[in-house]
């Protein structure tokens, strides 16, 4: 009868354990900028990438929250960031004396080109390496992968023009959409050297866990889209949003709903999905102008948050614990007095 108690006992536990973490999650909001600087990209290790929207003089911001760190040129007017790794390393595009746009890495506050005219570097993982596109002619382009060891490496094509890079997996592949002979693009998987063409019609944007692929695929018309993951041939369609900015190594997705008009969304796989103003759990925060744009694999968010009476703000939410509802605490304080009752108890002796 003893261990059937106690049994009971910690089951009430294992119990009031699951539902505090079950409910809607909760963050807490970490205002980044209250200027015209909105939130590039953010590293594993919740350093965040602001860039600016104006064209002229613009500088990137890296910050964690409480320092920032202004980047330079490389000799003209104005720099763009467009991703960063847990190492602080900053990677985009910047003019140079002659006002060319040039691919840049950013390293130890140190900035350096890696490209010729008209050359972007769009992402970086924590191993350093770089992927961008190098213009080609006059409308074309061409994806590439750098690497301090390697230098850069140009990715060719499917038999046509151009080839684009959309996304770089911690393991080093390279996910791309590149034209065939026709004049097709194709979506692609770049590794080791050589191009694998993924066989879907749909648009591929993004590494999901498990290797698999996020993107979206047209529902009902052309004004709308539906957010997918592609994985081992097969279409998953979880996730209630109609497309995903970015995923997470636990399939955390942050997006937009067209058909409630919701810019800033989290995305879970197993189809929920929550606003910013549920997120926050603060009515002063608006969600009609506001947009999640990236989240890390620590499940911090980053975008942008608008306040009604007083504007819009380069943000970063920091998960917080669950708040238990009424009836776990209840249940939580069932079994933990069932265990303290159960302890102080003592066998009596038996009468004679």
């Amino acid at each position: 009868m003893e261990m059937r108690n106690l049994a009971t006992a910690l089951a009430l536990l294992t119990l009031s354990a699951s539902a505090l973490a079950a409910g809607t999650p909760k963050y807490k909001v970490v205002i980044l900028s209250i200027t015209d600087w909105y939130t590039a990209a953010i590293g594993n290790n919740g350093t965040v990438l602001l860039s600016q929207s104006n064209w002229n003089d613009s500088r990137p911001i890296v910050t964690d929250g409480v320092q920032q760190t202004m980047l330079g040129t490389l000799g003209g007017h104005a720099t763009y960031g467009h991703d960063i790794n847990s190492s602080n390393t900053v990677v985009g595009r910047s003019q140079d004396a002659s006002n060319q746009l040039r691919a840049f890495i950013w390293k130890d506050n140190v900035m350096r080109a890696i490209g010729g005219a008209r050359s972007i570097a769009t992402g970086i993982n924590d191993a350093g390496t770089v992927i961008g596109h190098l213009g080609t002619g006059e409308r074309s382009q061409r994806g590439f992968v750098y690497t301090e060891a390697g230098g850069m490496v140009v990715i060719g094509t499917l038999g046509g023009e151009g080839s684009a890079v959309t996304a770089i997996h911690e393991d080093g592949r390279v996910l791309g959409k590149a034209q065939d002979i026709a004049g097709t693009w194709k979506n692609f998987v770049y590794e080791n050297g050589a191009m694998t063409v993924i066989d879907t019609d749909l648009a591929l944007t993004g590494f999901a866990p498990d290797g698999g692929y996020y993107g979206v695929r047209l529902s009902g018309t052309v004004a709308h889209t539906e957010a997918i993951v592609f994985r081992d041939g097969v279409v998953e369609t979880s996730y209630r949003l109609s497309a995903i900015t970015d995923m997470n190594a636990t399939g955390l997705a942050t997006g937009l709903d067209h058909r409630t008009n919701q810019v800033g969304m989290l995305g879970f796989p197993d189809g929920s999905a929550y606003s910013i103003e549920q997120l926050v759990d603060d009515p002063r925060w608006w969600v009609g102008w506001s947009a999640l744009s990236g989240i890390n694999d620590a499940g911090q968010i980053i975008g942008t948050g608008c306040v009604v009476t007083t504007g819009c703000y380069a943000i970063r939410l920091d998960p917080l614990a669950a708040v238990p509802e009424p009836a776990t605490w209840t249940m939580l304080a069932a079994g933990l007095a069932f265990i303290g009752w159960k302890s102080g108890r003592r066998p009596g002796r038996q009468p004679a």
